[in-house]
This record gives structure tokens, C-alpha cells and sequence, in this order.
């Protein structure tokens, strides 16, 4: 089962969101404020339907094409040795972060889209609770995705910023 284990990913983006901030704040942005956010959705009644469950659908199969040109786009963007060495040692570690977490975007998208997939055949045939369930549920991964997918684009523009000066 080591060709699908997926838990390296996982790992590693953890890992680059430690280099760059305290524990408490990766729990905060990352657990805690989605944790909140599906709560308050959830309890507001605010249920995934399945004109919602297709939106995800076709918009996570987008996410996930996009987060895969951006691999490509890292892996082409390897820099050289530039005279002194000060930039090329920051560069690669960003391009480094910017992989392992758009790698684990991927991951993520793939599995809300399994998720939201899954969901179209059964929400006509579970009850009430398990749909809100489910949306918190949902609404938990897809938050943390836009927060990283926030993150990575952050991380992209500080990778060329300093390029375009």
C-alpha cells in the first residue's frame, strides 16, 4: 500500500507551516477558525444540497488542474547558483515549502471532490443530521483549503517579488 500512502504529504506540509509560525497559530488559522466557521454554517442550517455538492464538483475539478500547472511551474522554476549564494539558499526553500504544500492542495482537493462526489448519491437517502454532518464536515476541508490555497499564493508572489524589483 506504500504507492498510494498519501501521510508523507500531510507530514510535510505540517512541517513548512512550522518553519514559519508557532504551533498555536498553525491550530488557530488551520483548526480552530475552520472548526468555528462550519460550526456557525452548520448551525445556521446552512446544508450542503446537490446544486452545491455539483458547484464543488466542477469547481475542485478546476482547483485541482491549476494546483498541478503550479507543480509544473515549480519544478521548472529550480534556480541556479546566483555569485554570493543568499538568494539562491531562500529560493529553494520557498520552491521547497511551495511544492510539499501545493502537494498536499492536491491531496486535499482530491478528497473533497471524492467527498462531494460521494455526497451526490446520498443525500436523497440519508437523513437530516447526516447531511448537516456532512456539510460541517465539508465545509471544514473546503475552508482549509481556501486557507492554503491562500497561503501558496502569498508564498508564489513573495517566490517572484523580489525578482520583479
Amino acid at each position: 500500500m506504500q504507492i498510494i500512502n498519501i501521510s508523507p504529504i500531510f507530514k510535510e506540509h505540517f512541517e513548512t507551516l512550522k518553519d514559519d509560525t508557532s504551533l498555536f497559530w498553525i491550530l488557530i488559522l488551520f483548526f480552530i477558525i475552520p472548526l468555528i466557521i462550519s460550526a456557525i454554517l452548520v448551525l445556521f442550517g446552512v446544508k450542503i444540497t446537490p446544486a452545491s455538492v455539483n458547484a464543488v464538483i466542477a469547481s475542485f475539478s478546476i482547483f485541482i488542474g491549476f494546483s498541478i500547472n503550479v507543480l509544473i511551474f515549480l519544478i521548472g522554476g529550480l534556480p541556479e547558483d546566483d555569485k554570493d549564494g543568499s538568494m539562491l539558499h531562500l529560493r529553494k526553500k520557498l520552491i521547497e515549502h511551495l511544492y510539499k504544500n501545493t502537494s498536499f492542495v492536491i491531496v486535499l482537493g482530491i478528497i473533497i471532490l471524492s467527498l462531494a462526489l460521494i455526497s451526490n448519491f446520498i443525500i436523497p437517502y440519508i437523513n437530516n443530521i447526516s447531511i448537516l454532518l456532512l456539510s460541517f464536515f465539508l465545509y471544514f476541508l473546503l475552508i482549509i483549503f481556501i486557507l492554503t490555497l491562500l497561503m501558496i499564493t502569498k508564498r508564489l508572489y513573495a517566490l517572484h517579488a523580489k525578482e520583479l524589483e
